[in-house]
């Protein structure tokens, strides 16, 4: 008696983790959240999946941008086209911060105060909120309270700046009410150099904080 080997019902090529994985990756990927996403795609041997804002872009109020920044990453949304500058596409990168190098202290992120130089001895100091950095480069996007979008060169960041700019300059990209898009210019609406940030301290998470004032 010859021997046969026995597949069972549904003969054909059994279908791995890794298949399953992508099923569901081509199905929800569009609706899962950036870690399961990122999850499925590592098990399944794939790149990480990045998608980039769709339409035109209106920056986020300055109390809400902790939050938008973080509901964009939860979406694996890592790019915001930030308009053309001297023919170059740029694209903004939402993660509340610029990478320095500053011994991996995050020197620059998340909410300070902007001194720009508006004349002799006489600095205006501005609240700003950093949404993220400009792709490929070391140029920071900030928004202010009056929802004024700016640009800034920290003079440590990790890559160059946007051509033209040189380090500590500030620029308001964006006025109130404007918006963004893959084809909009970029234009350097007002510029201060020798500008300077200081970064609001990090919060002790291991004390309790007293009422704001």
């Amino acid at each position: 008696m010859s021997a046969t080997a026995h597949h069972g019902h549904g003969d054909g090529p059994r279908r791995t983790f890794a298949d399953f994985s992508r099923g569901l990756i081509q199905r929800w990927k569009y609706e899962m959240p950036g870690s399961m996403l990122d999850y499925l795609t590592a098990m399944a041997g794939d790149h990480p999946i990045r998608f980039e804002y769709d339409g035109c872009w209106t920056p986020p109020q300055f109390d809400d941008v902790f939050n938008y920044c973080f509901e964009m990453s939860r979406k694996n949304i890592w790019s915001i086209p930030f308009g053309i500058y001297r023919r170059e596409t740029l694209n903004l990168h939402p993660t509340l911060r610029v990478e320095c190098w500053d011994g991996d202290t995050d020197s620059f992120r998340e909410e300070g105060t902007l001194n720009i130089p508006v004349g002799r001895h006489v600095k205006e100091n501005i609240k700003v909120f950093v949404i993220g950095q400009l792709i490929p480069y070391g140029t920071g996007v900030l928004v202010d309270r009056q929802q004024r979008v700016w640009i800034y060169n920290p003079p440590n960041a990790m890559d160059e700046f946007i051509e033209g700019t040189k380090p500590r300059t500030a620029a308001v990209v964006m006025y109130p009410g404007s918006t963004m898009s893959k084809t909009t210019p970029l234009n350097l609406l007002e510029i201060y150099e020798d500008s300077s940030i200081e970064f609001d301290p990090m919060e002790d998470e291991s004390t309790d904080g007293g009422d704001d004032i």
